[in-house]
């Protein structure tokens, strides 16, 4: 299998190491992985068309605050690449709450409003962490399928 750092062009912007999907060089591992575990899940793959220039990337932090100056240089380097970038209410008003970009209910507000945006061709996490778990519960999963 290869790692999401080999699948993905480099970055030199700290706030999308994130891009490889799980911000270490370590392989992606799932139960699937597992020996005896084969038949426990059937995750289908879903590989997602090819984001062309004048696509709009929506930026969500479902987990932990983004530091502004990283987060302006990431958004900048997309907008470089020829990207539209929009940010989730979280996001764009820089909310703290503890170690996390704003309140539970907030930031599952904020993720679920970006998945349901017909106009946004796709969804980057400003950054990773605990956080995420927290709000699992608080997601609308419907409008995620969909």
């Amino acid at each position: 299998m290869k790692r999401p750092s080999e699948t993905l062009p480099p970055n030199p912007l700290s706030i999308f190491s994130a891009l490889n999907l799980c911000g270490s060089d370590a392989p992606f591992k799932s139960i699937i992985d597992t020996p005896g575990h084969e038949e426990t899940w059937a995750m289908k793959t879903v590989k997602p068309a090819r984001l062309e220039k004048g696509a709009t990337i929506g930026i969500v932090s479902p987990s932990g605050f983004s530091e502004p100056f990283g987060l302006g240089q990431g958004i900048g380097y997309l907008k470089e690449l020829g990207y539209k970038v929009v940010l989730g209410e979280c996001t764009k008003n820089l909310t703290r709450h503890g170690f996390t970009a704003g309140k539970d209910d907030g930031r599952a507000r904020e993720l679920t409003t970006m998945f349901g945006n017909d106009k946004v061709d796709a969804i980057f996490c400003s950054r990773g962490g605990y956080g995420a778990m927290r709000i699992l519960d608080m997601i609308d999963f419907g409008v995620i399928k969909d």
